[in-house]
């Protein structure tokens, strides 16, 4: 707490001098430099005269976005709560958008659409700048890392219909696009914050232009205690960025990402302990740990008539895990000989290696095409159930030289051709696209000690197809109707049999289906009123399962799911600069129904266990976000409120937790942050955060493993102070 106190003391006396008048001659720049070259100063950003998220164009840098359901959220100017990835923040103006909220470091940043698993974004194809960064995009497509708020510009969404142009998931495609270097020669950017539960985080960026080159450097770094008892953690992240303009119109950039932590993992709780007290924790000695690191390399050209982009990008990631795993029920108890129990250890390689190339044509008539190449090797290196060390530190070795009782290595391989066109006849558009891939799943090692999985391999060849039409009311106001064919591989995890009973269908399919969408949407009272109003369909069929027969577990294509809803956004913005106030008012509403339609399982005799016409899990009935900002001079305050739904964690709709609380409904809840924001001169602005800010008790999650086993409770009240530089 004193170091608190001093911080922010030391804050205050900061921001007290930036506020006052420049006058001194000794800060004037040296002859020959104007103060626009050293100094770029604060835009204080009116949420009246430009919307934070808007649809995206219907080209832009080679990709076709015309008839999709797309959005582009503008992160750098949203007031938020930079000192967490605070993804629902991020998402308030995107109607259908399920968020987990059960890590109260921020690190976990799990996301989903129209009602299909938010389990670390894994429904999503994610990508940074372009580029993969989950760890498997083909067999283990969960995203463990995502950037910090501070390296984040902006992110790119397209909902369902996104498979034509970057492949799998039915989720669709999310971008995170990170900064970009300053026009300037030199600019310094900085934040500061503290706040709750000890949080602390810096964030400084260095970048600039110099003729034809351009460079930056941004490192970020945030540490708290958490809000649980046991729930400590530390981040730090890197950004280096730096490119130069060729000749003939190409241009060349460079960009490496360095993230970095250790989180303690609270663990679970059951219902009845989340209800008496929901900051305990049963679990002292459970740690998580990432190291990732992106490098890419792209070499663009841009002209009048055309757009020709090269990426190539290699992924190195590490996921380490060590802790006392058992069920929530199980307590962890130190002997009074022995001391504690040796924990489980787990460790998680990835390397993977990309190269993506898309060429766009302006022809003539009204035609554009847009088309490309993507190869794809990955190597996935899994150990599990290692002997960790009886202690309660972040120790991610083994023991006594010892050895992992799960060995496996997966690889990946894929090769895809893609194109869409845009044909234009006056007011309509057609848009006709095509995605072929190949595919190449192996594996082998050991599975435990008896058993040794001898080399497998799956190939398959998809194609993929879709079309779009667009309608043209006016210049600001179109109706959009899509259709567009999706699938999902078999994963890592579905090719690798549990046991040496079970078995596995050599016909396994991977999860194929289609998205179709029909909405309406534009700009109307003189562009003050952005809105999206529709309807989506999505079907999710050949789920892979399994089922029990005869004490055979049976891993197979069980059953089909159903996703449909309707998807609404409404963002007014009015303003009048002569008064100096402005107001911008927002809903992004969604209401869903996602059951499965099918479940072939002929073990099931008890119909109550049938699956068919349940509600699939983590699946909201609805959710509803809603804002109102109002600017008044240097002064800007804003209140978001969330709405969602109950839901239910498995797919048989079990009501009623047991002992282990890894299945059982979990209640509706209501969210409201607020924040206030001030602009005390062109270099310097501060921020108070106060999220949560009714206290309200949720949980979003229900896990069987980590960071579980358990309820994972939502966080509570938290406030956040931010000092912002721009020198």
């Amino acid at each position: 707490m004193k170091r608190q106190v001093l911080t922010a003391i030391a804050i205050l006396v900061v921001s007290f001098a930036f506020a006052q008048p420049v006058t001194s001659p000794r800060i004037l720049p040296p002859s020959g430099i104007t103060i626009d070259t050293l100094l770029k100063p604060i835009v204080f950003f009116d949420y009246s005269k430009k919307a934070t998220t808007e649809f995206l164009p219907e080209w832009k840098e080679g990709v076709v976005y015309a008839g999709k359901a797309t959005y582009e959220v503008t992160v750098k100017n949203l007031q938020v709560d930079a000192s967490g990835n605070a993804a629902r923040q991020w998402m308030a103006k995107v109607p259908g958008m399920t968020i987990w909220e059960s890590d109260g470091s921020g690190l976990n940043t799990s996301i989903s659409s129209r009602g299909w698993s938010p389990n670390r974004s894994w429904d999503l194809n994610v990508r940074m700048d372009g580029m993969d960064i989950a760890s498997d995009p083909m067999g283990y497509p969960e995203a463990y890392y995502a950037p910090p708020t501070e390296f984040i510009s902006g992110i790119q969404l397209i909902k369902g219909a996104g498979a034509l142009a970057y492949g799998t998931q039915f989720g669709g495609y999310l971008n995170y696009s990170t900064v970009e270097p300053s026009n300037q020669k030199c600019n310094y950017q900085g934040t500061y914050t503290i706040g709750s539960f000890n949080t602390q985080s810096m964030f400084h960026g260095i970048s600039g232009t110099q003729k034809k080159w351009k460079y930056g450097v941004w490192l970020q770094q945030r540490e708290g205690d958490g809000w649980r008892e046991n729930s400590t953690y530390k981040t730090q992240n890197a950004l280096v960025k730096f490119g130069r303009k060729l000749s003939n119109g190409f241009a060349v950039d460079f960009l490496y990402n360095k993230h970095l932590s250790t989180a303690q993992q609270p663990g679970g709780l059951t219902d009845a302990q989340w209800q008496l007290n929901d900051q305990v924790s049963n679990r002292s000695r459970n740690w998580f740990n990432l190291d990732w690191q992106v490098a890419g390399i792209h070499l663009v050209q841009k002209k009048a008539s055309h757009y020709w982009s090269n990426k190539l990008s290699v992924m190195r990631g590490e996921r380490n895990s060590v802790g006392f795993t058992k069920s929530i029920d199980v307590e962890d108890i130190q002997n009074p000989i022995t001391g504690f129990a040796n924990r489980q250890l787990d460790l998680d390689l990835y390397n993977n290696l990309t190269f993506e190339s898309r060429y766009s044509h302006f022809l003539k008539n009204g035609i554009t095409f847009s088309g490309g190449l993507r190869g794809f090797k990955g190597y996935t290196d899994r150990l599990q159930q290692g002997d960790g060390s009886n202690g309660s530190d972040a120790d991610f070795n083994l023991i006594d030289d010892g050895m992992f009782g799960r060995d496996l290595n997966f690889s990946s391989s894929n090769v895809a051709a893609f194109s869409e066109l845009i044909l234009q006849w006056g007011d309509l558009k057609f848009i006709p696209g095509v995605r072929y891939e190949y595919m190449e799943n192996t594996v082998e090692g050991k599975y435990s000690a008896t058993y040794e999985v001898s080399r497998q391999q799956k190939n398959r060849n998809v194609l993929l197809y879709g079309a779009a039409v667009e309608y043209h009311l006016n210049q600001d106001n179109e109706v959009v109707l899509n259709y567009n064919k999706s699938f999902r591989p078999a994963l890592f995890s579905e090719l690798t049999p549990a046991a040496t009973t079970d078995v596995i269908d050599p016909n396994l399919k991977d999860a194929q289906g289609y998205n179709l969408d029909a909405f309406v949407r534009g700009k109307v009272w003189k562009n003050r009123l952005h809105y999206q109003l529709g309807g989506y369909y999505t079907l999710y069929a050949n789920k892979i399962g399994n089922y029990s027969l005869n004490s055979v577990r049976y891993v197979t294509n069980i059953g089909d799911a159903l996703s449909k809803g309707v998807e609404a956004l409404l963002d007014y913005r009015v303003g009048l600069p002569n008064k100096h106030w402005s107001l911008n008012v927002w809903a992004a509403l969604s209401v869903m129904e996602v059951k499965y339609t099918s479940w072939n399982d002929p073990s099931i005799s008890d119909v109550s266990k049938n699956r068919s016409g349940n509600f699939v899990e983590y699946a909201p009935s609805y959710i509803h976000r809603a804002g109102i900002n109002g600017s008044f001079k240097k002064a800007s305050i804003q209140m978001t409120s969330n709405w969602v739904s109950s839901l239910y964690t498995d797919a048989l709709n079990t009501i009623n937790s047991d002992t282990k609380a890894t299945n059982g409904k979990l209640p509706a809840y209501q969210l409201i942050d607020v924040s206030l924001k001030y602009n005390f001169n062109k270099f310097v602005q501060a921020q108070i955060n106060v999220n949560n800010i009714t206290n309200e008790k949720y949980a979003t999650r229900r896990s069987g493993g980590y960071p579980g086993p358990g309820l994972l409770p939502g966080n509570p009240r938290s406030i956040t102070f931010s000092l912002y530089l721009n020198l």
